[in-house]
């Protein structure tokens, strides 16, 4: 059967093509994922956005909201303060972030023998869309 109705058909017209923009966000986001986890791959230090966006050459905003994803899922770790003269800095998780104000350990030994590691609070904001991530992959929600 053959439905002519024209608003039924102008609404599923408006539908595909609101489809067709989350599928081309999805393909988007995936591919600045490989390609930022691809140069991070690649670097000894950790890196700042500036020098991110340099080498992936793409839109500013998809980085940020990848390396926000990476970092949520534990696939990157983001040291820095996120201001002027301290800005996030990005590496693979498992690669240590030297830490530049510490001590040697020889020369600060701890007085009572605990092992305790201090830990930073790497969550970060996100808004919604109708692109969100799920178990860490891009996926479209209706």
């Amino acid at each position: 059967m053959v439905d002519d109705n024209p608003d039924r058909i102008e609404r599923l017209m408006n539908e595909i093509a609101t489809l067709k923009v989350q599928v081309a966000e999805v393909q988007s986001l995936r591919q600045a994922e490989a390609r930022v986890m691809e140069y991070l791959g690649t670097q000894t230090e950790p890196v700042d956005e500036d020098r991110i966006h340099d080498a992936v050459a793409t839109r500013r905003a998809t980085i940020q909201r990848t390396l926000r994803k990476c970092v949520d899922d534990g696939q990157v770790k983001r040291s820095g303060a996120g201001r002027k003269g301290d800005p996030y800095r990005y590496q693979i998780a498992g690669i240590p972030v030297p830490d530049m104000d510490a001590v040697p350990e020889n020369e600060n030994p701890k007085e009572d023998g605990s092992d305790d590691d201090e830990t930073a609070n790497t969550s970060t904001g996100g808004g919604t869309s109708s692109v969100n991530r799920s178990n860490g992959e891009w996926k479209m929600e209706p």
